[in-house]
């Protein structure tokens, strides 16, 4: 999964110049927001409007620039090991990288009309699928005793946090989706 995110971040890169678009101003090695929103962001009102449904899956592996590149594929490697080190196998941590995907932008293109990229539901869920895991194995960790259990609860609870944190406002920006794009007769 980093190594197609990696490929994708490369290519917008690549793109930029040979469609005649400047990198974005305002983020460190961002792709133009519309080269963005041409290979396929989040956008709530073309999935909504005009059934663009691959909306839901591309997003994934496109990058706002450099930071949300390098952060999230930071998370999904280090969460990604251990969530499979439960003995999930390849096919079901896929399974849960597209689950939570798909929910995700689903999710977001019900409550707003930014557009964005990124893994980020796929990050959330699997902080979920960890924290889940926690919860439903509770008495396998009766050794660590009353404080090592509420640690590992406090460390999962903060990965969560910082997991939000960084990836608070990573919307496109400057990108809002509304009617008006659309010609009104």
């Amino acid at each position: 999964v980093v190594c197609v995110n990696t490929f994708f971040w490369i290519f917008t890169l690549i793109m930029n110049p040979i469609l005649k678009k400047s990198l974005d101003n305002q983020i460190f090695l961002g792709p133009s927001l519309e080269l963005l929103n041409s290979y396929g962001a989040k956008n709530p009102y073309e999935v909504q409007q005009h059934y663009q449904i691959w909306r839901l899956f591309t997003p994934v592996v496109l990058s706002v620039g450099f930071s949300q590149f390098f952060i999230m594929n930071f998370l999904l490697m280090l969460i990604g090991s251990m969530v499979e080190s439960y003995g999930m196998g390849p096919a079901k941590m896929f399974a849960l990288y597209v689950v939570s995907t798909v929910g995700g932008e689903l999710f977001g293109s019900s409550i707003n009309y930014y557009g964005s990229c990124g893994c980020g539901p796929a990050v959330y869920g699997l902080v979920a699928c960890l924290f889940t895991n926690v919860i439903m194995n509770w008495k396998a960790l009766d050794p660590l005793e009353g404080t090592g259990k509420f640690c590992l609860i406090f460390v999962c609870i903060m990965l969560f946090a910082m997991t939000m944190l960084m990836t608070y406002q990573k919307a496109i920006p400057g990108q809002h989706f509304e009617r008006s794009d659309v010609a009104v007769n």
